[in-house]
């Protein structure tokens, strides 16, 4: 179960981290965004010191369980978010707080934008490159690649300005 778990915070954590990409140098309008994500996982496998204290009962149902997972195909999630003046002025791959991950800049236009990243953890690096193309002030599309604890997640996304102001919700 907790494979599931990194699985859903590197996906939330890609889809909360895009808005704010998509406004850093790209043309595009402030307000309220919809991004919707396809995202495809593969590799998912128990790390071999997890399963060591388990039965062969349980180390079979484990892996039974991480071959259904993996082969339960894409998923897609739709979540709105609010892009400011301030999101723009600042850019998205602004150190973070904790000072772990490394971004590089690929291409920074008005019209792309591509970086890679590398942050360090305990169970290893996770890494991955993201580019983001403005089809115009309102839309957006890309595709992100994640390699993180011998799973990849691959995903493509698009995304559309809803409106110049922003709802509570969308500014958390």
């Amino acid at each position: 179960m907790k494979m599931r778990t990194t699985k859903d915070w590197l996906l939330v954590a890609a889809v909360a981290a895009f808005p704010v990409l998509a406004a850093d140098g790209l043309n595009v309008k402030t307000g309220t965004w919809e991004t919707t994500m396809t995202t495809n996982t593969a590799g998912m496998a128990m790390p071999a010191g997890a399963m060591a204290d388990m039965t062969p009962q349980q180390k079979a149902q484990m892996e039974a369980l991480m071959k259904q997972l993996a082969a339960s195909g894409p998923k897609t999630i739709t979540e709105r978010s609010c892009i400011t003046d301030k999101d723009i002025s600042e850019g998205a791959f602004h150190q973070p707080a904790d000072g772990k991950c490394t971004y590089k800049p690929v291409v920074a236009t008005g019209k792309r934008q591509e970086m890679t990243f590398e942050c360090p953890g305990d169970k290893g690096v996770t890494s991955g490159r993201m580019v983001v193309d403005a089809i115009d002030s309102a839309n957006v599309k890309g595709v992100m690649q994640i390699r993180a604890e011998g799973m990849t997640i691959d995903s493509t996304f698009k995304s559309r300005w809803l409106g110049p102001t922003c709802a509570k919700e969308d500014k958390d």
